[in-house]
């Protein structure tokens, strides 16, 4: 998968240099890619929208993230409260649902230009 300023997001068979599926409908750069699962694709971007794909490239949903871009997402464990989880340019990280339903939110001391990582305790 990959995101990029021309506000589409691809996704990449591995040893191929050409795109097999390209995920449009954003109107600024796509900084967050995350293949949810073999099915469902999730793209957040400058536009402050995510958007959620099967992988065929057909746009399930679209929902407002925020207030300010988004720059990354990743998958939540399954005991999570949400699916998924967003990080903003305010250093907001946010919790989601897949059906676009708020679930949580994190303010704190965080820098503006936060990345967002998840430790996945082994089972």
């Amino acid at each position: 998968m990959s995101g990029a300023w021309d506000s589409e997001a691809r996704l990449w068979p591995v040893g191929n240099w050409e795109s097999k599926v390209v995920f449009k409908g954003h109107e600024h750069a796509v900084w967050g890619v995350l293949a949810y699962d073999s099915n469902t694709i999730i793209t957040a971007a400058a536009d402050q929208k995510i958007r959620i794909f099967k992988a065929d490239g057909d746009l399930i949903r679209e929902f407002q993230g925020g207030s300010t871009p988004i720059r990354a997402l990743c998958r939540l464990p399954e005991s999570a409260e949400g699916d998924f989880a967003t990080a903003d340019n305010e250093g907001i990280i946010k919790v989601w649902k897949l059906s676009g339903q708020q679930v949580a939110e994190l303010r704190g001391p965080i820098p503006s230009s936060t990345h967002l990582h998840v430790y996945l305790p082994e089972r």
